[in-house]
């Protein structure tokens, strides 16, 4: 009895988590609607639903050339803790700058907007080939959620979803060149930039 509860209870909630999949990737302005008023502890409980699907299927990718169970079991907890943290902190980090340009409607509708927006990269990041596609929907997710869950015009939510992209692609490469570049480069000398043979 015991497990065919457990069994009907992981149906149910596989059933309306794909309900919820199919309406944001094809009714994102619809969907992020109706979740104005849920809870921020609901989709997160969403994000980790997916983030099993997501480290699941990247790590079998992965591994197909050189499977070892070890390595597969490594690489979907490692998947697993990174989306789970960084998710949630990467939303945090777009309020900052969702705030400054007006959003006052709490952290909870921003951060709800980051999680659901994550849809289309957790269920289809996994494949090489679709990576740019996977990459622009979510961004305009991102946009109709803020739009949406915070009440901020298309040019405001835009500007709050490209502001900490573009600042954080930029300390990334700042480190890149200061880590990798600069030391090949100029063995760590920058009296040797400018210096040319006469």
């Amino acid at each position: 009895m015991a497990s065919r509860a457990v069994y009907k209870g992981g149906r149910i909630i596989v059933n309306m988590c794909w309900e919820k999949v199919k309406s944001f990737l094809l009714h994102p302005n619809e969907a992020f609607r109706k979740e104005a008023k849920s809870s921020l502890g609901k989709a997160y409980k969403y994000v980790l639903i997916l983030t099993v699907v997501y480290s699941l299927l990247t790590a079998l990718i992965a591994s197909v050339t050189n499977f070892s169970p070890l390595s597969f079991i490594i690489a979907i907890v490692t998947n697993y803790v990174l989306i789970a943290v960084l998710v949630p902190v990467f939303a945090l980090w777009v309020h900052l700058w969702a705030y400054l340009l007006g959003a006052r409607k709490g952290v909870e509708q921003t951060m709800k907007a980051m999680f659901y927006a994550e849809t289309p990269f957790l269920l289809l990041a996994w494949i090489p080939i679709v990576g740019i596609v996977i990459i622009i929907w979510n961004v305009l997710l991102e946009v109709i959620g803020l739009q949406k869950l915070q009440g901020m015009s298309l040019g405001r939510a835009v500007l709050a979803v490209f502001l900490p992209l573009i600042i954080l692609a930029a300390v990334i490469g700042i480190v890149f060149i200061y880590s990798v570049i600069y030391p090949i480069g100029f063995g760590g000398d920058f009296s040797t930039i400018g210096n040319f043979p006469s």
